[in-house]
């Protein structure tokens, strides 16, 4: 009896070819839905990690800024009034050293922060401001014009102190809102990574069956061939 035609693929292949190949064709899909899930893992990786620097990194940055703007400010009254020279001397190194941790601050903020850069040159510009207002504060206090250099660091909405301080506050309400655009967009990355990784699978399953099918049936019918010739 005539053995009959299979598959065009297994046609003339003996059963150990066909078993190669079966296992060679399901290592190689295994391998590609391997690295498509790593790719995808990698991609919500990458994005939790934008989320966490621009949320917290950039922030908490934001708010040692701010603390440091009004311990300056703090010490710089304090200057304005003192007249022991050890203490205006501790006053002035809190000051650089205050300056010197703000500046570590905004290189964190630029670093991180996703939202418009124009928001951080404007908190530049108000620090500028703020360092001039300081100076002419500290030249009109060692004159001994004690009043007028009070006067110029009391709190007003024209303040650059002031200014400052709330230009903080409007890029810190700017990286939350950004934050938030991050968070609610890696959610809905996360959730089509999984639909993705879900459909992956189940791709896999079906070929590994359909292939598993062909090559059992293949074996089936040599097989079953050779048991009638017997």
């Amino acid at each position: 009896m005539p053995t009959p035609s299979g598959p065009m693929l297994f046609r003339h292949l003996s059963v150990f070819q066909r078993l190669l190949i079966g296992t060679l064709l399901i290592v190689a899909f295994s391998i590609v839905l391997g690295y498509s899930t790593l790719s995808l893992m990698r991609d919500m990786a990458e994005d939790a990690n934008t989320v966490y620097r621009h949320t917290f990194i950039a922030t908490r940055s934001l708010q040692q800024a701010k603390e440091s703007v009004e311990r300056m400010r703090a010490a710089m009254r304090e200057q304005i009034i003192e007249v022991d020279e050890t203490i205006k001397a501790e006053q002035v190194a809190t000051l650089r050293r205050e300056e010197r941790l703000f500046h570590d601050c905004m290189d964190a903020v630029r670093a991180n922060f996703r939202g418009n850069p124009a928001l951080i040159d404007a908190l530049a510009n108000r620090y500028d401001d703020f360092l001039s207002m300081r100076d002419r504060a500290m030249t009109m206090a060692e004159n001994r014009e004690i009043q007028e250099a009070w006067r110029l660091t009391e709190s007003s909405p024209q303040n650059p102190a002031d200014l400052l301080l709330h230009a903080i506050d409007d890029l810190m309400h700017a990286a939350r809102s950004t934050a938030e655009h991050f968070f609610q967009s890696s959610v809905a990355e996360n959730r089509t990574t999984m639909f993705k990784a879900i459909a992956a699978y189940g791709l896999f399953c079906a070929l590994v069956v359909a292939i598993t099918y062909l090559v059992s049936w293949s074996i089936r019918r040599r097989l079953l061939a050779l048991t009638d010739c017997v």
